[in-house]
C-alpha cells in the first residue's frame, strides 16, 4: 500500500484535532473567564448600590470597568444609560469583549461611577494645572457624552498632562487614545471645553473587595483598614518582595524605576544601598524569608567588593565610585547596616570593619562636636565642608550604635560630644529623622537632660509642618515613631518641656502612618501602568513621575517597622 496514502490522512487528522482541541480551549477559557469578570462585577455592583457617598439622584450613570490580570496595563471600558445597573451591563459587556479577544484574566477588576462633574473652558482646566504639582487628581472627559474620557488614574499614568507646560499633551493624548481605542482617528486639537469629573470607587482583588477614597489625599485608595500589627507586618513585607526583585546577582540594585517610561536608572547612591539593607534586615527579622537572606548577603558584599577603601590599617572609608566621594553619611550608614547584620545573622564578620569605619567617622568629626562632609578618594584631602544636615544624625546614630555593639566607650563619648553641638545650635530646626535616631540611641545609654530636650523639641517644633505635610514624605514617620521613644525615656526620667503634647503626637503618627498609603502601589493605583506586577507593593514617588526609588521603600519599612516596634508604646499613650 502507498505510504502516502496512509500518512497524509493521519496528519491530516492530528491537525483537526489539535484545532479541536485548542478551539475547546478557547471556548473554556472564555467562559471562565467572562464568568469570572461578571461575578466580580456583580459584587463590586452590590456594594455601589448600598453606598451612601453615591449620589442616586441622578439622570444618568456614567460608568468606567477596570481589568486587569496584574501583569499588563488594565483595560478600560465606560458607559452610561439611566439606570447605574444599566450602564454598569453597558461598560460589562464591552469588557467581556476584551476579556474574549485579548485573553485577559480578570484578577483586578474595578469600578467607578461618576459622583460629580465639572464643565470647565480649556483655559480654566489649565488655570487649575497651576495650582497643582504633578498630579491632576479628576477624570477628564472631552465632550459632554463621555465618548472620549478617562479617569485620573488613566490621565497621570500616561503623561496625558504636561505638568510642565501646563496643558494636555496632545501627542501623549493621541498616543494612549490609539492604544485604548485601537487605532481610531487622532484628534487635531484639545477640546476648548471639558468635563472633569471625581468618582465612587471599588476594586475586586484577590484578597477581596476594597472602597476605594473619595477625598483629594487618599481619592482611589483602598480605605478603612486598621493599622495593626499585622498589616504593618504585611505591609513591610510586600514591600520587601519588591528590594528582593531589584538585587542583581552581584549584588547591586535597580536603584530607581519609572513606571510610565518603563525605564531603569543609571545613577546610584551607595549611602542610599546601605539603607536599603538595613531595612531589609528589619524586615528579616519579621519574617525569617530565606530569599531575602540571600538577597541582603549579595548586598552587604557589594558594599564590601566594591566601596570599601583602607586610608591605613586602621581606618576605612565607604567611597561612592561615581565621583570618588568619601561621604560622611556613606560611613555612618554603612555601620549601621554591618551591625545591624551582624547582630540579626548572629555573626561576627564585619567587626573588625566596622571599628575601622568608625574611626574613619572620628576622623571626619571636628573638636566642636560638628563633623567635615565629604573627602576625595584616593587623597583622603578635605573636599566640601558641608552639604547636608543628614550626614549629621546617620554618623552621629552610628557612633551610638557602634558603642552599643563593641561597649568600647570612645564610641558613645564621640556620640555624646556631637549631641552637645547640635543642642547648643538648635538642631531641631531641621526636622531631621536622623538627629531623632541618634538622640534616641545615644539615651539608651545617658539620658541627659539636654539630650532628651534636643529630641523633644524636634517632634514638638516640627509636629504641625508633618501634620500639614501634603507628600508622602515617610522620613516623617520615622521622625514621630522615635520621637515617641524618646518622650517615654523622658517621662522616666522627669524631663518634659513646655507645650508637649503626647496626644498630639500618637495622633500623628497615626494619621501619617495612614497618609503614606496614597504612596503605595496598590492594585487600584497600579493597574493602569504597564507591567503592575513589578511595581506592585512598592512605594512611589507621585511628583516625581510616579517614580520608585530603593530609598523610597526604605524609608517606608524603616517607618512602618518603628510604628509596628513601638506598638504597645504607642497602645500605651492612646486614648
Amino acid at each position: 500500500m502507498d505510504k502516502k496514502r496512509i500518512i497524509l490522512p493521519i496528519i491530516l487528522i492530528i491537525f483537526v484535532a489539535i484545532g479541536l482541541i485548542y478551539m475547546c480551549y478557547v471556548t473554556l477559557f472564555n467562559d471562565s473567564e467572562v464568568a469570572k469578570l461578571n461575578k466580580n462585577v456583580s459584587k463590586l455592583q452590590d456594594s455601589l448600590l448600598n453606598d451612601n457617598d453615591l449620589n442616586f439622584e441622578r439622570e444618568e450613570y456614567k460608568v468606567f470597568i477596570s481589568v486587569t490580570d496584574g501583569r499588563q496595563k488594565a483595560y478600560v471600558t465606560n458607559a452610561k444609560a439611566a439606570t447605574l445597573k444599566g450602564a454598569i451591563d453597558k461598560a460589562k459587556d464591552e469588557m467581556n469583549k476584551n476579556i474574549v479577544q485579548y485573553k485577559v484574566n480578570p484578577e483586578w477588576v474595578k469600578i467607578d461611577v461618576v459622583n460629580s462633574e465639572n464643565t470647565i473652558t480649556n483655559v480654566e482646566f489649565e488655570n487649575e494645572l497651576r495650582v497643582v504639582e504633578n498630579s491632576y487628581r479628576k477624570g477628564i472627559a472631552l465632550d459632554k457624552n463621555y465618548s472620549v474620557a478617562l479617569l485620573d488614574s488613566e490621565v497621570n499614568s500616561n503623561q496625558i498632562i504636561d505638568y510642565k507646560q501646563k496643558e494636555i499633551s496632545l501627542n501623549e493624548l493621541n498616543k494612549y487614545l490609539t492604544s485604548k481605542y485601537k487605532g481610531e482617528e487622532k484628534l487635531t486639537e484639545v477640546p476648548s471645553e471639558l468635563v472633569s469629573f471625581s468618582c465612587v470607587s471599588y476594586i475586586s482583588d484577590s484578597k477581596g473587595i476594597y472602597k476605594l477614597g473619595i477625598e483629594d489625599d487618599n481619592y482611589q485608595r483602598r480605605i478603612g483598614k486598621e493599622l495593626d500589627e499585622n498589616e504593618l507586618i504585611n505591609i513591610m513585607e510586600n514591600a520587601s518582595e519588591y528590594l528582593i526583585d531589584c538585587v542583581k546577582e552581584d549584588g547591586k540594585f535597580i536603584y530607581r524605576y519609572n513606571p510610565i517610561s518603563k525605564t531603569e536608572s543609571n545613577s546610584y547612591n551607595i549611602l542610599r544601598h546601605e539603607g536599603t539593607v538595613w531595612s531589609m534586615q528589619e524586615v528579616y527579622k519579621l519574617t525569617n524569608n530565606k530569599e531575602l537572606k540571600e538577597k541582603i548577603e549579595l548586598a552587604v558584599k557589594f558594599v564590601v567588593d566594591n566601596s570599601v577603601k583602607y586610608k591605613d590599617d586602621n581606618t576605612a572609608y565607604i567611597i561612592e565610585n561615581k565621583n570618588n566621594e568619601i561621604k560622611l553619611g556613606a560611613n555612618g550608614i554603612g555601620i549601621l547596616m554591618f551591625v545591624e547584620y551582624m547582630e540579626t545573622f548572629n555573626t561576627d564578620e564585619y567587626k573588625d570593619l566596622v571599628v575601622k569605619l568608625g574611626n574613619g567617622l572620628l576622623d571626619m568629626q571636628n573638636e566642636d562636636g560638628s563633623y567635615y562632609h565629604v573627602y576625595k578618594y584616593p587623597d583622603f584631602n578635605k573636599h566640601e565642608k558641608y552639604r547636608t544636615v543628614y550626614y549629621d544624625g546617620e554618623a552621629t546614630f552610628a557612633l551610638a550604635k557602634l558603642y552599643g555593639y563593641t561597649k568600647d566607650e570612645k564610641w558613645l563619648k564621640a556620640a555624646e560630644k556631637s549631641l552637645d553641638y547640635f543642642y547648643d545650635n538648635s538642631y531641631e530646626g531641621y526636622r531631621d529623622h536622623w538627629i531623632e535616631y541618634a538622640v534616641n540611641e545615644v539615651t539608651k545609654y545617658n539620658p541627659k537632660k539636654e539630650f532628651l530636650e534636643l529630641g523633644l523639641k524636634n517632634v514638638r517644633d516640627n509636629l504641625l509642618g508633618i501634620v500639614n505635610s501634603d507628600d508622602c514624605n515617610p522620613t516623617n514617620l520615622e521622625l514621630l515613631t522615635t520621637g515617641l521613644e524618646i518622650y517615654d525615656r523622658a517621662s522616666e526620667n522627669n524631663i518634659s518641656i513646655d507645650n508637649f503634647k503626647v496626644d498630639d503626637l500618637i495622633n500623628a503618627i497615626y494619621y501619617r502612618a495612614d497618609f503614606q498609603l496614597n504612596g503605595l502601589f496598590y492594585p487600584e493605583t497600579a493597574m493602569y501602568f504597564d507591567t503592575p506586577d513589578r511595581i506592585l507593593n512598592s512605594f512611589y514617588t507621585r511628583d516625581d513621575m510616579f517614580r520608585v526609588r530603593i530609598d523610597d521603600v526604605q524609608h517606608n519599612i524603616n517607618g512602618y517597622y518603628n510604628m509596628y516596634k513601638n506598638y504597645k508604646l504607642i497602645q500605651k499613650y492612646t486614648k
